[in-house]
C-alpha cells in the first residue's frame, strides 16, 4: 500500500475529529473567530515548520524543498491584514506541545497533515471569498494556500512520500506522527 494510502486510512479518526471541532465550515463563524483561528495557527506552525525546514533528509527525501513550502509567511500576511500591519506577532500565542521532528518518518508524518491542510484551504478560500469579501492579498492567504498550484503541489507531495520506503517501525512512526499533528493542531486551535 503507498504511503499516503496507509497514511490517510491510519489518521482518518484523527482528521474526522479535527474537522468536526473545527468551526471553519461552521456557517455561524465570524470573521472574528476566523482571525483568531490565523493567531493559533500561526502560533502552531512557527513551532513546528522551523522543525521541519531545518530537516534535511526530509527535503532530500522529499526531492523538494520544505523552504518552498512554508505557511507562515501566509499567516503573518493574513495577521498584518486583519490588525491594520499593526499585528505584534512576538505577543501572540506559541503552542508547546508539537509534535517532535526526530527522524524522516515522523517529518513525513508532520508535514503530511500540514500540506494536506492546503487542500480543504481551497474550499475555504471560496467561501471566505464570498461571505467576507477576503482575497489572497487580503485576508485569506493562508487558505488560499498554493491556489492554482495546490493540487500539482499535494501530487508532488504524496508522489515524492510514496517513493519513499519505510521498514515497519518507520511508518509506525510516521503514522504516530501524523495522528499527534492532527490532535495537537485540534487541542491548539478548537480547545
Amino acid at each position: 500500500m503507498l504511503l499516503r494510502d496507509v497514511l490517510k486510512q491510519a489518521t482518518a479518526n484523527a482528521h474526522a475529529a479535527l474537522e468536526q471541532a473545527s468551526l471553519l465550515a461552521d456557517p455561524g463563524l465570524t470573521i472574528q473567530g476566523y482571525a483568531l483561528y490565523l493567531e493559533r495557527m500561526w502560533g502552531y506552525c512557527v513551532e513546528i515548520e522551523p522543525r521541519l525546514i531545518e530537516s534535511p533528509e526530509l527535503s532530500v527525501s522529499l526531492a523538494c524543498s520544505m523552504n518552498e513550502r512554508r505557511k507562515l509567511q501566509w499567516l503573518e500576511s493574513d495577521l498584518h491584514y486583519f490588525s491594520g500591519g499593526s499585528v505584534r506577532l512576538d505577543r501572540l500565542p506559541r503552542c508547546n506541545f508539537v509534535p517532535p521532528v526526530h527522524s524522516l518518518a515522523s517529518a513525513i508524518g508532520c508535514a503530511y497533515v500540514l500540506e494536506g491542510a492546503t487542500l480543504g484551504g481551497q474550499i475555504l478560500y471560496r467561501r471566505f471569498a464570498r461571505r467576507w469579501g477576503l482575497s489572497e492579498a487580503g485576508g485569506a492567504r493562508y487558505v488560499y494556500g498554493y491556489g492554482e498550484r495546490t493540487a500539482r503541489m499535494w501530487q508532488q507531495f504524496t508522489g515524492a512520500i510514496n517513493a519513499i520506503r519505510l521498514d515497519s517501525r518507520g511508518e509506525a512512526e510516521c503514522i504516530s506522527a501524523a495522528s499527534s499533528t492532527f490532535s495537537t493542531i485540534h487541542g491548539w486551535t478548537w480547545p
